[in-house]
């Protein structure tokens, strides 16, 4: 609200929002914070499409995972978490061994300067460990798809399906 008049009467600018691979492949486990990041996703398409007639460009930097604070946030769960512990074991193991070969905070900053300066505009920037994976396997499943997989494999198929999408560099012990 603040910097959308300035914008309009300078003719343009550019808004850069960060989100999350969650905003676009969400984990088991993290609903509260993917929601978040699907809610940005849409009010950042949603302003792109009201801003863009007066020059003005919106950007959303999607990192994978990043070695920040919130990795510590994160540890598997008790033996105790009951019908659930073996999807959120699967997710979180995923994510916690990314930690160890996770993007810095600066492939970060690179990207959002990118998005901000580029002289090839685009509403989505992705970057950091997984997003590549995860968007692939994504694309290729669809999200019925990839629901599918989640819920009927077992360790030995979901270490196939890695696999079959390129496993990123970490060893993902499942």
């Amino acid at each position: 609200q603040q910097v959308l008049p300035h914008m309009r009467r300078r003719g343009g600018g550019t808004i850069v929002n960060i989100s999350s691979l969650a905003g676009l492949v969400p984990a088991a486990g993290q609903a509260a914070y993917a929601s978040s990041k699907w809610a940005l996703e849409g009010l950042s398409e949603t302003l792109a499409l009201e801003v863009a007639r007066f020059g003005i460009r919106v950007a959303i930097v999607e990192p994978g995972v990043v070695k920040t604070p919130i990795l510590s946030k994160y540890t598997m769960p008790a033996a105790t978490t009951g019908e659930y512990e073996d999807i959120y074991q699967r997710s979180m193991s995923f994510y916690l061994e990314g930690a160890t070969e996770a993007s810095g905070p600066d492939e970060v900053a690179l990207t959002v300067l990118e998005a901000a300066t580029t002289d090839s505009p685009r509403l989505r920037w992705t970057c950091g460990w997984g997003v590549d994976f995860n968007l692939r396997a994504r694309e290729s499943l669809g999200a019925d798809g990839l629901l599918q997989q989640f819920a009927t494999l077992d360790d030995a198929e979901f270490r196939r399906l890695l696999g079959e999408f390129g496993e990123p560099e970490a060893d993902v012990d499942v």
